[in-house]
């Protein structure tokens, strides 16, 4: 069976070995048909225009196999797996966590790996042929493209490893449930993909624009998008979270009731998140591709990657909260352990200021020539930077309180969390500027309470605070009233919890006596 029972089984499940060369088989056949077709209805000189456009056709079903086909075949697998109750045999089993993660991560891909495999053939079949530059018409060497075909391939390997991870980490977190993710990643991408790529730059290290960018920037001389440093550090960045992911999928296979990551693993993920954005600044705000006609476009790239990082640093306040709601329980018999719950709640200042960092960071890497005049305006507004802080913290601290309240009350936090993320971060800017868009169509000239809802969200304050504006203040007011308000539900779901917690104890110490007591006759 291999190094690896569960790839063995999975493997099994997808049909063996006959079924898997029958599928290559398959493909290879309908490649030749299909090529063969087309190279007889064609003239000859357009040949090497029919090779780069089957070469491209390829490189988008291996993007289909890879990125779409993998990861639904992992999630489909362990969704079988917890309705059959094999999971908890495994569970079982002295495999390690992350062994039987691998497992789930290589077993149930075995078709798309194989159709890739073809392709990966195919693709470089294609390479080798009479290519034609479509920009300049001189021919490309063989060589040349046979290089960007297979370090485009790794690449999208790379990227299909990190999904399969979420995949396989979403799945066990929902223990086998309907939601699949990659079904939002992929209707996220339709929506607004390239929006996301631009607005936060460091969103381009994770996605298959690098990937992309190799062939394209090859086949297609003087491609807008062009390779160069941030390719390879996509591709480390990529490997190290799906590592990442896989560790966390390891943690939650052996403790299904704790979070989804553990506050030391949330504590790694944050760090990398945010070396992530910084180095999308770095290096891709210079690109040409970058240069896009957003209204203030430095602004938006730097609340945007705020946004983004404080999105993820839920998952750290919501490991902490889950800490702290334990330790509280236990605190009830136990009053030593209060202190500990007592430190649970530095994980919003940690994040809050990590968040503040970040946003340094982004200013001082940020391309000079784009943002030159405004930055010297950053460095030099005090009280602009003193106001972000407060709003960035206490917005940090709400998210905190949030999944407190919600795991406290036996709600769905995540749910909670989200609702009211979306509510005071994100809702209050756009609400603002589609009320400028109506107000302005109405009476024909500019809104003047515009901005004042814009600053009760963080960002908004961001974006509103060089150089501060009177909005500033109101919005600060309104954030410090959501969070006062926050905190004493926080505080009165702590007492409920305590009072829970005593009255189920001495019930179940009472129903203990009297079921220890002799039976009177």
């Amino acid at each position: 069976m291999g190094w690896n029972p569960i790839v063995w089984v999975q493997t099994r499940l997808a049909g063996g070995p006959r079924t898997l060369a029958y599928l290559a088989l398959g493909y290879v056949g309908v490649l030749i048909v299909f090529t063969s077709i087309t190279y007889s209805l064609i003239d000859k000189s357009a040949v090497g225009r029919a090779d780069t456009i089957w070469l491209m056709i390829v490189s988008g079903a291996q993007a289909l196999f890879l990125l779409l086909l993998a990861p639904s075949s992992i999630h489909r697998a362990v969704q079988r797996d917890f309705q059959t109750g094999m999971i908890e045999s495994h569970r079982i089993t002295p495999m390690s966590s992350l062994r039987v993660m691998l497992g789930y991560l290589v077993g149930p891909a075995a078709s798309p790996l194989v159709l890739f495999g073809v392709g990966l053939l195919a693709g470089g079949y294609f390479s080798t042929r009479n290519i034609v530059n479509l920009n300049s018409g001189a021919p490309l060497t063989a060589s040349l493209l046979v290089g960007g075909w297979a370090t485009s391939q790794g690449l999208l390997l790379i990227l299909a490893a990190m999904l399969c991870g979420i995949s396989v980490l979403s799945a066990i977190a929902v223990q086998g449930g309907k939601f699949n993710i990659m079904g939002l990643i992929v209707a996220a991408g339709f929506l607004g993909g390239w929006s996301v790529v631009i607005a936060v730059p460091g969103a381009a290290l994770l996605s298959g624009v690098m990937g992309g960018s190799v062939l394209l920037s090859t086949i297609f001389k003087g491609s807008a998008i062009a390779a160069g440093p941030a390719v390879l550090t996509a591709a480390l960045l990529q490997a190290a979270f799906t590592v990442l992911f896989l560790f966390a999928a390891a943690r939650k296979f052996r403790a299904p009731d704790r979070a989804l990551f553990p506050l030391d693993l949330s504590f790694v993920l944050l760090a990398m998140w945010g070396v992530t954005l910084v180095l999308g600044m770095a290096l891709q705000t210079p690109s040409p591709w970058m240069r896009n006609a957003f209204d203030r476009l430095y602004a938006v790239q730097i609340g945007s990657s705020l946004l983004a990082f404080m999105l993820v640093a839920i998952f750290t306040n919501a490991a902490a909260a889950a800490d702290r709601l334990r330790l509280d329980r236990a605190a009830v018999f136990d009053r030593r352990l209060a202190r500990g719950a007592a430190l649970r709640s530095a994980a919003p200042v940690v994040t809050g200021l990590a968040a503040m960092g970040l946003t340094a960071l982004l200013i001082a890497v940020a391309d000079r020539e784009m943002f030159g005049a405004h930055l010297r305006v950053c460095i030099r507004e005090p009280m602009a930077w003193t106001a972000v802080s407060i709003a960035v913290l206490l917005s940090c601290w709400v998210d905190y309180n949030l999944c407190y309240i919600g795991r406290a009350y036996n709600a769905k936090p995540w749910l909670v969390v989200l609702v009211a993320w979306g509510l005071l971060k994100v809702a209050p800017p756009i609400a603002d500027g589609a009320l400028r868009e109506i107000m302005g169509e109405i009476y024909g000239e500019p809104w003047s309470g515009y901005g004042f809802l814009t600053a009760v969200s963080p960002v908004g304050t961001l974006l509103g605070a060089f150089p501060p504006t009177a909005e500033l203040i109101v919005g600060l007011v309104v954030q410090i009233l959501i969070a006062a308000v926050i905190a004493i539900i926080a505080r009165d779901a702590q007492r409920r919890l305590a009072r829970r917690v005593t009255r189920t104890a001495t019930a179940d110490a009472s129903q203990a006596d009297r079921s220890a007591s002799p039976v009177r006759s």
